[in-house]
C-alpha cells in the first residue's frame, strides 16, 4: 500500500506538471474497480469501473 500510494503522489506531480503546461484541460485518472475502494486519492478526476460493474466486492 505504501508503494501504491507512492505511486499515486507522483503521478499527480507529474501530471500536474503536464497538465500545467498544456493549453487545454486533460483528465486523470489510475484507480480500476479495486481501486476505487482502496485507493480513493486515485480516482483524480474519473474511474475505470470494470468488473465493479458485476457487483463484486474487491478485497486486498
Amino acid at each position: 500500500d505504501r508503494y501504491t500510494r507512492e505511486q499515486i503522489a507522483r503521478f499527480d506531480r507529474m501530471s500536474g506538471r503536464l497538465a500545467a503546461a498544456l493549453p487545454y484541460p486533460v483528465l486523470r485518472h489510475t484507480a480500476n474497480s479495486a481501486a476505487i475502494e482502496r485507493f480513493p486519492e486515485a480516482q483524480f478526476d474519473m474511474c475505470r469501473l470494470g468488473v465493479g460493474t458485476l457487483r463484486f466486492r474487491l478485497r486486498a
